[in-house]
């Protein structure tokens, strides 16, 4: 069984970055990780793109790590055994090898943090959203033929090429319906977008190409406050797509072009309780769709639909949530969720939780909180980069960027 995720035990393990604008502390996206080792220069690079939310910017940013072998704490070794194992000590070769290397020798430690360019091409860097008017609510990637794109979305739904940001397609431009979430869906294997409204309008489009992108129809008066999450399912069969549409007080499951609504499940309303953020992930290794979900009662709820329930699901039958037990901070308002599976193995078991001061690990398997590290900051997204062994967990909060290094 794989282990939950431990902080790595080294210096600054928690990073607070330093030098972050407004906008990243309102992060929509995290993208375009790319790493970069310089064995001769002792050098580890890791950069990302960031779009925030409510922000025209979405600038390139560099973390930059320097080789830092723990010396002091082996020193202090040596100087133990020197009096407590003098045999031990007296083999200095043996101590390097079994001692130094494995548990005190830190390959990388965080050196810097900076923009790229930021000074002299921050029009360079921004200038695909200069006229984006109301900043970013929502992206999401596809591939449309063999180019890499971005879905953009928020007062404007457009099109961008990845690779070429002056590449664009403008799908619309309505500053009454502001789009609050967005993703694709495939419908005999046609890519399709889906977007959700402010104003609880849900439409689709049909993408023949980058340029040729043509409207379908809408959804009106089946939802009753703004869309504020679309997750798209792992596909279950070759002709229908299935998407999970969420508001602040229902998760509804529906079927391709808004045909058909398969599940739909409300949230407790007696003190008008709202979901306060949510994340989705399917477990290809049980068959099982996972939603959780937070409200504003402090509560955690998890939703199990298997693969023969979407199926055979009765609309009448009524869909239960499990409540996961928060322990000591079931009293602190959670703000941040996201289902954590490496990329090399099946097993779902982990589950980071934002509140308001601190980020939790949690066990899937227990049911319980497995560890907690106080960020003192209130925490509205959580992102995961897996490179080499070590995991990557970025929180951002109010007052800024928390950059934890986890080994899974």
């Amino acid at each position: 069984m794989d282990e939950i995720p431990k902080i790595k035990k080294i210096r600054n393990s928690i990073v607070n970055l330093p030098n972050i604008n407004d906008s990243i502390k309102n992060i929509i996206k995290l993208d375009d990780f790319e790493s970069n080792e310089n064995e001769a220069n002792t050098e580890f690079n890791l950069q990302f793109r960031q779009f925030s939310k409510f922000s025209k910017e979405s600038n390139i940013y560099r973390i930059q790590y320097r080789h830092k072998p723990c010396e002091e704490d082996l020193l202090y070794l040596l100087f133990a055994l020197k009096y407590s194992c003098k045999e031990l000590y007296n083999n200095k070769r043996l101590i390097m090898e079994c001692i130094y290397k494995p548990f005190l020798c830190q390959k990388y430690e965080y050196d810097n943090f900076s923009v790229i360019n930021n000074d002299n091409s921050n029009n360079l860097l921004n200038e695909h959203l200069k006229n984006f008017k109301g900043g970013v609510y929502d992206i999401k990637e596809c591939l449309i033929g063999n180019k890499n794109c971005y879905i953009i979305a928020g007062y404007m739904l457009v099109l961008y090429q990845k690779d070429d940001f002056g590449e664009k397609n403008v799908l619309s431009n309505d500053y009454e319906h502001l789009i609050t979430a967005v993703n694709i869906i495939y419908i005999n294997k046609i890519i399709h977008i889906v977007t959700g409204t402010k104003s609880a309008i849900v439409r689709f489009y049909r993408v023949n190409s980058f340029h040729d992108v043509q409207y379908i129809n809408s959804l009106f008066k089946k939802f009753s406050s703004p869309i504020n999450y679309i997750f798209t399912s792992s596909k279950i069969d070759d002709i229908n797509s299935h998407y999970f549409l969420i508001d602040e007080v229902s998760i509804q499951l529906w079927k391709n072009l808004g045909e058909e609504i398969i599940i739909k499940y409300n949230i407790e309303q007696k003190d008008k309780h709202k979901i306060i953020c949510s994340d989705y992930i399917y477990d290809e290794n049980i068959g099982e769709h996972k939603i959780v979900y937070a409200d504003t009662n402090f509560q955690l709820h998890l939703l199990n639909i298997d693969d023969e329930k979407i199926f055979s699901f009765n609309k009448n039958k009524k869909l239960n949530s499990e409540i996961l037990e928060l322990n000591l901070f079931k009293k602190k308002q959670i703000t941040s969720v996201k289902f954590y599976k490496s990329n090399n193995n099946k097993i779902l078991r982990t589950l980071f939780i934002g509140n308001v001061d601190m980020i939790l690990v949690y066990d899937l398997f227990q049911k319980t909180i497995n560890s907690y590290f106080p960020l003192f900051d209130t925490i509205q997204f959580i992102e995961f980069y897996l490179y080499n062994s070590i995991l990557y967990l970025f929180c951002s909060g109010t007052n800024g960027l928390h950059l934890l290094h986890f080994r899974p």
